[in-house]
């Protein structure tokens, strides 16, 4: 009998780290990582604004060149598999620092010289936000960024899991 109540007992042991484990699954099954599209300081880390990270996410990053004096306008989508990729550029005109012999797809639309189909995967697409050079962040098409963005500050879109 004795050898009986001695085995219960280590079972008790045996069992609670199981329990333990299975709680701790649970719990943690309704709190899975998501992925957001984070618009941010890249010093500080302080959100500007964020949108869940949807496949097909249409963000466009707008600006008035400084020379040419002319609006510039990068395209960047989220893939299947929530990564930021550059897929277009358009400009007005050719000026400093622009790749003139680019071998993407380059079109005139509407008055704009565009780069097609970049497809340029980024870890982050950043800038220095101006609102002399009127910066905007567009998202999907209807929510906007400008202002509410510092003046000179260092700026970038990522994805994050949160």
């Amino acid at each position: 009998m004795n050898k009986i109540r001695s085995l219960k007992g280590r079972g008790v042991f045996i069992a609670a780290p199981f329990l333990l484990l299975v709680i701790v699954l649970l719990t943690s099954a309704g709190t899975a990582e998501k992925e957001v599209v984070v618009i941010q300081n890249q010093r500080t880390g302080e959100v500007y604004g964020e949108e869940e990270a949807v496949a097909g996410m249409k963000l466009t990053v707008s600006w008035i060149h400084s020379v040419e004096k002319t609006k510039w306008q990068d395209t960047i989508l989220v893939n299947d598999e929530g990564e930021l990729i550059l897929a277009e550029t358009r400009f007005q005109s050719y000026g400093a620092g622009v790749d003139h012999e680019s071998k993407e797809d380059v079109v005139l639309e509407d008055g704009n010289i565009v780069y097609k189909n970049l497809n340029k995967k980024l870890a982050c697409y950043q800038w220095i936000h101006s609102h002399e050079a009127e910066h905007t962040v567009t998202i999907n098409d209807n929510r906007q960024l400008s202002k509410e963005i510092p003046h000179h500050e260092a700026v970038e879109i990522c994805v994050e899991s949160r």
